[in-house]
């Protein structure tokens, strides 16, 4: 088969800080479909909080059918430390708290987070979280800051048996599967970075180390703690495939010395601006997501942005993955260094691409 041969150009902007932080991945709102591409993001409204604290709640119709050792007392003890992994991030205000066990039929009014046992979910998927905000947004525009998360549901197996890999609340792939659905439940999305927000397959992750560079980034710029964004640096640009943005490809920051990897989607316009990058040398690299796996109804399981109509933007994941300013070879890569505040010009760079087809967002995270 013949792929038709396209050019793919790739900006890249080392960028003072401002007062609109975009690095990372969030559940986003576009208040316009002709830009200024301005990311309205979901996030808990502090302001609303008492300690900047939001209680989760665990069902007691908890899980009924166990890997062998396991129990629903162990089950509820590895969800308490995995809320905790979040609380351990420094520069982040917003905590978590155990609101203890609640009867499923109640109706929890407050914001927070409901964590529930189900049968329902699809086969194949460990976990599922969904987030939900304002039903009607048609008022959002430019100057409106976020939309507030007012109720977050995670949704774990009932039987912890039937998946692969089986749930025994004392494996690893258990106790990170529940730290990625807490983060969901917080307002993030999927990163590509193989993180604790990364899908189950990318995931590196452990116990031990529960968190990455990029959990890290994308947690403290939705709740970021006084003079925690003036100690890190951008990296912006555009993404542009024969004059036109490509639409949340998954542009990333690595650093060839450490492997710290700070990540973001670009905006329907192509644009894109990686925030709370810790200073240091890194190499930029753009590619496309994934498709979705079975049981996910969009690439990367990413639900996709939306205009105040609640109409998506797609997903373009026509194109292969290339380093600035241009290669595939990363040992040719130019490198960025990163300084808190720095503004860099690099110019534009281009290679071949070939099509794929678009994928359509989905509603449940997992």
């Amino acid at each position: 088969m013949t792929f038709p041969k396209r050019v793919l150009s790739m900006a890249a902007l080392l960028t003072a800080l401002s007062s609109i932080a975009s690095g990372y991945y969030h559940f986003v709102y576009f208040p316009s479909r002709g830009g200024p591409f301005n990311p309205i993001k979901l996030q808990f409204d502090l302001a609303q909080l008492t300690n900047n604290t939001v209680y989760y709640f665990i069902s007691d119709q908890g899980p009924n059918v166990f890997v062998k050792g396991d129990s629903v007392t162990a089950v509820i003890s590895e969800l308490q430390l995995a809320a905790q992994a979040w609380n351990g991030v420094s520069s982040s205000q917003i905590k978590l708290a155990y609101g203890g066990l609640e009867n499923s039929a109640t109706q929890q009014s407050a914001p927070g987070i409901d964590v529930v046992f189900s049968d329902q979910i699809p086969a194949g998927i460990l976990a599922q979280t969904k987030v939900t905000t304002y039903a009607n947004v048609s008022f959002i525009n430019n100057n409106t800051p976020f939309l507030p998360i007012l109720r977050s549901t995670i949704q774990l197996q009932r039987n912890l048996t039937i998946t692969v890999p089986q749930q025994a609340s004392f494996y690893d792939s258990s106790f990170t599967t529940m730290v990625h659905e807490f983060g969901h439940s917080l307002g993030l999305q999927h990163t590509l970075t193989s993180a604790t927000m990364s899908t189950y397959i990318t995931r590196s992750t452990t116990k031990s180390m529960p968190l990455a560079a990029d959990d890290v980034a994308g947690i403290s710029l939705l709740y970021p703690t006084p003079g925690y964004l003036a100690g890190t640096g951008s990296i912006s640009g555009q993404v542009i495939l024969n004059g036109s943005g490509v639409s949340l490809a998954s542009v990333v920051a690595i650093s060839p010395t450490n492997g710290i990897a700070i990540s973001n989607l670009t905006n329907p316009d192509g644009s894109y601006r990686i925030d709370a990058i810790p200073p240091g040398d890194y190499l930029l690299y753009v590619h496309p997501l994934p498709p979705a796996a079975q049981g996910e109804a969009g690439p990367d399981a990413i639900v996709l942005p939306m205009d105040p109509s609640q109409n998506s933007f797609p997903a373009n994941t026509g194109f292969v993955t290339q380093f600035f300013p241009g290669t595939r070879d990363w040992t040719q890569a130019d490198t960025l260094n990163v300084s808190a505040g720095s503004i860099v010009p690099y110019p534009v760079n281009r290679s071949e691409e070939h099509t794929s087809e678009l994928q359509s967002r989905q509603y449940l995270v997992c």
